[in-house]
């Protein structure tokens, strides 16, 4: 849980989406650059307490709005 706290405090531009819905999709603007980071920040998100109910599909994209993960 440390882990994911570090990895999102500080580093989340703008949370945008709506993940409420099965095909929903949460698309995160970060300032990380890479992708072991934005794994995290995408993990975190989606164990979030208002989330934990639900699959939850991530986008995270980096400091040079780059894609750095996503979920399938």
């Amino acid at each position: 849980m440390e882990e994911q706290q570090r990895a999102v405090e500080g580093h989340i531009n703008l949370i945008a989406g709506d993940w409420s819905s099965p095909s929903g999709l949460a698309f995160i603007s970060t300032n990380v650059t890479d992708e072991g980071s934005a794994m995290l920040v995408a993990e975190a998100f989606s164990q979030w307490e208002s989330n934990s109910e639900q699959a939850v599909r991530v986008a995270v994209y980096g400091e040079d709005t780059e894609l750095l993960y996503a979920d399938d």
